[in-house]
């Protein structure tokens, strides 16, 4: 059955594909702390989990990426070549890689007057605005998932999507995307996305959606494509690490060069002239 965007919002949000979080930022939690220093390099990109629940596991389980977490222990092993090959065919990019022309016809030539940053809460989400008023592009759409899916703000109830934006998704984390699952006519449109190992959940789910229903187009090459304002470069880190190995993006303006990319998400919504380095 084709995932149409009239049944994206239940099956990407209440779909049961499960995240397991294990968090030491605050430094006290014994169990993910030790869990975390036997296991963080020795696990296999790929492995099967036997999970249970304990209020004192290393572990938050999370139904869906929107849903309440409760605590868990697990345990894990490995997987059969059978099946490790249906994951990797089906989280799979290359079906989608285009050349460097095709990428850069994407691009918008229209000029840029200024770049607004969307409060989305946890997450980043950046409109490319003409002197006109018209949103040329976003810069990601995402919106705070998991622990941190209340940071949505209540008063954000849409997101100009009328005059067909292009979408350039900078890294397949979450809270890049999520805010096209709360307004799916972001999939309709064409997204240019850097080629990464996804996983099988949410982000080889957001995949399928904007290959189904809009056009996506994901960048497996290096160095900078540049058409009007828009300059794309990719990024030369880690293949593991998916801040450090995406898209960062500049805009040139009617006075010269952003003075940085676009890769973080300020804590309130602003309009920002462009200006010179």
């Amino acid at each position: 059955m084709p995932l149409t965007t009239g049944r994206w919002l239940s099956l990407s949000t209440q779909a049961p594909v499960y995240a397991i979080e294990i968090n030491s930022r605050l430094g006290e939690d014994v169990a993910a702390l030790e869990w975390l220093d036997f296991w963080s390099r020795r696990l296999p990109t790929w492995l099967e989990l036997r999970i249970f629940e304990d209020e004192h596991g290393p572990a938050n389980l999370y139904g869906n990426i929107n849903g309440p977490a409760s605590r868990v222990r697990f345990y894990q092993s490995g997987f059969t070549p059978h099946v490790l090959s249906s994951l990797k065919r089906v989280t799979d990019l290359s079906p989608y890689a285009k050349s460097g022309d095709e990428l850069r016809e994407a691009l918008p030539t229209d000029s840029v007057e200024r770049v607004f940053v969307l409060d989305v809460g946890q997450g980043a989400a950046n409109a490319l605005v003409t002197k006109s008023k018209r949103v040329l592009a976003y810069i990601d759409l995402g919106a705070g998932v998991l622990a941190d899916a209340g940071t949505w703000p209540a008063a954000m109830t849409g997101i100009c999507l009328k005059d067909h934006p292009l979408v350039v998704l900078t890294h397949w984390h979450y809270d890049h995307f999520h805010a096209a699952n709360k307004f799916t006519t972001a999939l309709n449109r064409t997204w240019i996305a850097p080629f990464q190992r996804i996983g099988p959940g949410p982000q080889s789910a957001m995949a399928s959606g904007i290959a189904q229903n809009g056009t996506l187009l994901i960048w497996n090459g290096k160095g900078i494509l540049k058409k009007g304002a828009i300059e794309l470069e990719r990024c030369t880190g880690s293949t593991g690490n998916f801040n450090r190995s995406g898209i960062a993006v500049w805009v040139n303006g009617p006075m010269g060069r952003t003075t940085r990319t676009i890769q973080s998400c300020c804590p309130v919504t602003q309009d920002t002239p462009i200006s010179r380095p």
